[in-house]
C-alpha cells in the first residue's frame, strides 16, 4: 500500500501549459512580499571575518606543528574553510 505524498520517482509529463504551471509555482513561492531581511550589522561582518580567519589560521599552523605533509594541509583547510562559510 502506497503512502500519499512526494514520490521523487515520479515523472510529470510536460503539457502545453506547463510553463504556465512552473510561473504560477515559482510566483507562489517568491519569498513572500518582496522584502529582504534586514542589513547585517559591520561590527558582525568584521568580527566574523576575524574569527573565521584566525580559525583557518590556527588550523593550518597546528598542522605545521605536527608536520603533516602540504597536501594534508592544503585538505584541512579547505574543509575548514568552506566550514567557515557556511557558518
Amino acid at each position: 500500500m502506497e503512502k500519499p505524498g512526494f514520490n521523487p520517482f515520479s515523472r510529470k509529463i510536460p503539457t502545453e501549459n506547463s510553463w504556465e504551471e512552473d510561473a504560477q509555482f515559482f510566483h507562489e513561492n517568491a519569498g513572500g512580499e518582496g522584502k529582504s531581511p534586514p542589513r547585517v550589522l559591520l561590527k558582525e561582518v568584521l568580527v566574523s571575518w576575524v574569527g573565521a580567519f584566525l580559525g583557518i589560521f590556527a588550523v593550518g599552523f597546528l598542522g605545521h606543528l605536527v608536520q603533516l605533509e602540504q597536501q594534508d594541509i592544503l585538505f584541512l583547510i579547505g574543509s575548514f574553510g568552506a566550514s567557515a562559510v557556511l557558518l
